[in-house]
């Protein structure tokens, strides 16, 4: 997973970590008071709050005897691990807020106590949380009211991502033509419903990698009808191989981001 976490005690501006990836950027006021200022606004933060902006910002953070957490996390990573929950669509704005900040605090526990795997689980989290709220900067998927039918498909290939998935076969269980499904899904969500159970599946199975799964038996249990077949979505999905996708998540594992013990202290003032 590709992401970066640093701490500001000084005034900065966006630009000066804008990388040449597109990238969602999450701001944790760890203490003080931050007036966030833009082309045509400006607006006061104080300790605790969350503001989350896109690579196309133009902001400048002028800190007053304060300090600000900064994650940012590159659009690859971004829609590698998101997907459309509904429960969390649900859940009123403050909630998904808090909800936001419990995981920007934890991750910084996490990375402070050299715990990777927790981190990117808390990082998965966290982004899921802003992707299905109106919170989203990024792709701006919750803007939209999704048609009936489409998101209890959704739903339902959710939570039977391991079983064996196909156009047909969703289509009969909710009574509807298959061509139908097809072309609603497809204008609703931008993606053809076959790969979206291709990237629901790849996600799932991501991360049951991270958790010492065999490459060669996973396939077994999400009902892919052969290794090659396997083989061919991961690949469409990550754009590389299982082996060198793991090889790649070893690779970042060892530059995990470097937080200082003096931020862990100062975020956990805000849990009290």
């Amino acid at each position: 997973m590709s992401y970066t976490l640093s701490h500001h005690t000084q005034s900065f501006s966006q630009q000066e970590f804008t990388s040449s990836l597109d990238s969602i950027y999450i701001y944790l006021v760890v203490e003080g008071t931050v007036l966030l200022q833009s082309d045509q606004e400006s607006e006061t933060y104080r300790a605790g709050e969350i503001i989350i902006t896109n690579s196309q910002s133009t902001l400048y953070f002028e800190l007053h005897h304060a300090s600000v957490a900064v994650l940012v996390v590159n659009a690859y990573t971004y829609n590698r691990f998101t997907f459309i929950n509904s429960d969390l669509q649900n859940t009123q704005l403050e909630e998904a807020k808090d909800c936001i900040k419990d995981a920007f605090i934890t991750l910084i526990k996490n990375i402070v106590n050299h715990e990777s795997f927790e981190a990117e689980i808390q990082l998965i989290r966290l982004i899921n949380w802003i992707h299905n709220t109106e919170l989203d900067v990024y792709t701006h998927a919750t803007q939209k009211k999704l048609p009936e039918t489409v998101q209890q498909v959704i739903d339902y290939i959710n939570s039977h991502y391991k079983s064996q998935l196909s156009l047909k076969q969703i289509a009969q269980d909710f009574y509807v033509n298959q061509s139908y499904l097809s072309r609603k899904f497809s204008e609703s969500m931008d993606i053809t419903l076959i790969k979206y159970i291709k990237k629901i599946k790849i996600q799932h199975i991501c991360r049951d990698l991270f958790q010492g799964y065999k490459i060669t038996d996973i396939w077994k249990a999400y009902h892919f009808p052969s290794y090659s077949s396997f083989l061919k979505a991961f690949t469409e999905i990550i754009g590389t191989t299982p082996e060198a996708f793991l090889q790649a998540h070893h690779e970042e594992q060892t530059s995990t981001p470097v937080v200082s013990a003096t931020l862990l202290e100062k975020v956990k003032k805000l849990e009290e």
